[in-house]
């Protein structure tokens, strides 16, 4: 009898803290599990356009994230009043979003399930920026006097990282190596990058020469390779955007941004240039 009894509890305990369990599992664990394993940069672009479409739910229809339905979807891509381009990653972050909550069990049906936007047409242009083009952004630096600014493109065109790794960038991230023939060797050491992934990326000599004595020079000034008003913190991405955009349109090329220099590195075109 006693043993009997014993069972019926553990039963009825096991019971109660799978309950407490499934209702601890709110919306915001469920978002803090998906953020997992995921880089700051992508954890706050996913937070802010989630949170957009969280607030038109609530506005609009009085609904919770989970509670989004296929009709809600369309509703709002249709008040962004976006390009099929723009709405693309909208969609792409929602869809791996209620893929989790299904997963967890927190929504029973995905509303981005098949849900399709207009296939994106093909590119105007090439995104590959000629030797010449390349010359034209550094000679515009040059002619501002910006020294950061020059650092700047060397690092975006010759590494090949995204904005937010190149404004978080700390002066000891610039490597220098001596082999055994006592040959130099630079390379730019970047924490934390796409992916949430910590990789050494090796860099012409003339380059690396170059960031790293300017390096150097900013260690007297801040711990950042590029510092911003005050000196304990970076630039943000906007402001190095925002400098890569202005010497972009003073050398005729106000199309340019970070992603041309990217797919320029890929493509082999900048390692030609001295």
């Amino acid at each position: 009898m006693a043993a009997s009894r014993m069972r019926s509890k553990r039963v009825e305990m096991d019971e109660e803290s799978s309950s407490d369990s499934d209702e601890e599992y709110t919306v915001q664990s469920a978002l803090e599990d998906w953020h997992y394993g995921k880089s700051e940069q992508t954890i706050t672009n996913y937070t802010n356009r989630v949170k957009q479409f969280e607030r038109f739910l609530a506005a609009k229809y009085n609904k919770t994230l989970e509670k989004a339905k296929r009709k809600h979807l369309k509703a709002y891509f249709t008040m962004l009043n976006k390009t099929c381009s723009q709405i693309r990653p909208d969609l792409c972050i929602l869809r791996s979003m209620y893929r989790h909550f299904v997963k967890v069990g927190l929504a029973k049906k995905d509303p981005t399930h098949r849900f399709k936007v207009a296939q994106q047409l093909p590119a105007k242009q090439s995104r590959d920026l000629s030797s010449e083009q390349v010359r034209k952004l550094f000679a515009e630096a040059q002619k501002k006097r910006s020294k950061v600014t020059f650092a700047i493109l060397q690092v975006l065109t010759y590494a090949g990282i995204r904005i937010g790794a190149c404004a978080s960038l700390l002066n000891k991230d610039v490597v220098r190596r001596i082999d055994d023939k006592n040959v130099e060797h630079y390379s730019l050491r970047v924490l934390k990058g796409k992916g949430n992934k910590s990789r050494c990326i090796p860099l012409k000599q003339s380059i690396g020469k170059s960031l790293h004595a300017f390096a150097a020079i900013q260690a007297k000034k801040s711990v950042f390779l590029f510092p911003g008003r005050k000196a304990n913190a970076p630039l943000t991405r906007c402001a190095v955007h925002l400098r890569l955009k202005t010497i972009a349109k003073r050398a005729g090329l106000p199309h340019v941004s970070a992603h041309w220099l990217v797919s320029t590195l890929l493509s082999s075109t900048t390692l030609r240039i001295n």
